[in-house]
């Protein structure tokens, strides 16, 4: 069996005989991208002269195959139909387009990530800071109606060829944000309609609260109407004020992966620290490192209308708590009070008739 560095030659060495005879010039390139959470994978690129944007295609998951067992022949060929199928569902990008701000700001889409776990990749990105996380932009390519398409990220040197500033693009991402349709549906209500078609009901902009149901799960989902990186929205106080209110009270914030965050009222909800754990072992059972979206908690107060990590605000409050007397003090000081000014009261007559008597 090939070992990876093996395996990616003779990717590169053979895909080409898949490929139709358009290809037969084309420019084949490998190279490390980061990804998400600081991932580094190895994409492979098949450039032909004419072309300038092309997609990257990520050997590691057919690698995976490959040590699974899967044929090698195969794997070339599904190689080599990923890249064929790129030139069907697009036409290609002219990149004199993609420098056309006015002509692709409503293509722009927020992605927010965990700060900490993305410090090599923020490096190359133009990116705004949120607490914990940070936001993200990408313009989308291709069809977005279509089950997938294309995105480019916005780094510096795109951002200074657009002439523009981190606020209007932040400005202007929100605004194309709320065109994609941003949803909050009870979890339970959504899993029953993705069982039997349909789309559940969206409870963003109800004027007052809901009224749970006893057959429903008390916990709820923010994201977008296509299901595809709403955790972005859990950096928008507007649309976490409206949660507040449909929900009826302050909540914790789930970070269930970048498509989606899970909203749990606080009256239902368990120690800040047993939802972390939870969150831990969900992102390391069942989210892929790419969808991962992080391991910390957030708390959004409905009354101040500010979020902010869950360990940290619990941590405070019990600093808080420490540095306020118990009730128990509290009645002891007022005692000493009462009896210090009743000691003065007394005390002051008798300096009153000493000083007449000296008179």
């Amino acid at each position: 069996m090939m070992n990876r560095n093996e395996f990616d030659s003779y990717i590169v060495g053979h895909v080409k005989e898949y490929l139709p005879p358009s290809f037969d010039n084309a420019e084949m390139e490998l190279r490390t991208v980061t990804k998400a959470n600081d991932v580094v994978l190895t994409g492979l690129s098949i450039r032909r002269e004419e072309e300038q944007i092309i997609p990257n295609i990520y050997l590691e998951p057919f690698f995976d195959r490959y040590q699974a067992g899967e044929s090698i022949v195969k794997i070339v060929g599904d190689i080599a139909d990923v890249r064929i199928e790129a030139d069907r569902s697009d036409k290609p990008i002219d990149i004199d387009i993609l420098l056309n701000y006015d002509g692709i700001k409503d293509r722009l889409q927020i992605r927010l990530c965990d700060a900490e776990q993305n410090r090599e990749r923020l490096k190359e990105l133009v990116s705004v800071s949120d607490g914990d996380y940070a936001k993200t932009f990408q313009v989308c390519v291709g069809d977005m109606s279509a089950d997938s398409y294309g995105t480019i990220s916005v780094t510096p040197g795109l951002m200074n060829s657009w002439g523009i500033q981190v606020e209007q693009l932040n400005a202007d991402a929100m605004a194309a944000e709320d065109h994609r349709g941003p949803r909050l549906y009870n979890l339970g209500d959504m899993m029953g309609h993705m069982m039997a078609g349909g789309e559940a009901r969206n409870l963003l902009g109800n004027a007052f609260p809901v009224i749970p149901d006893e057959n429903q799960i008390n916990l709820y989902c923010l994201t977008m109407k296509d299901k595809t990186f709403g955790a972005s929205l859990m950096a928008r106080e507007d649309i976490l004020a409206q949660a507040a209110t449909v929900l009826g009270e302050s909540f914790f914030i789930l970070p269930s992966s970048v498509h989606e965050v899970l909203l749990m009222p606080e009256s239902v909800a368990m120690s800040p620290q047993a939802l972390v754990t939870m969150v831990q072992e969900i992102n390391q059972n069942e989210v892929s490192p790419q969808d991962m979206l992080s391991d910390k908690v957030q708390y959004f107060d409905k009354d101040t209308g500010v979020r902010e990590n869950a360990l940290a605000r619990q941590k405070r409050l019990e600093l808080e708590k420490e540095k306020r007397p118990s009730v128990h003090e509290q009645l002891a000081e007022k005692k000493a009070e009462v009896k210090a000014k009743g000691a003065l009261s007394v005390d002051m007559p008798r300096k009153s008739k000493i000083a007449e008597a000296a008179l």
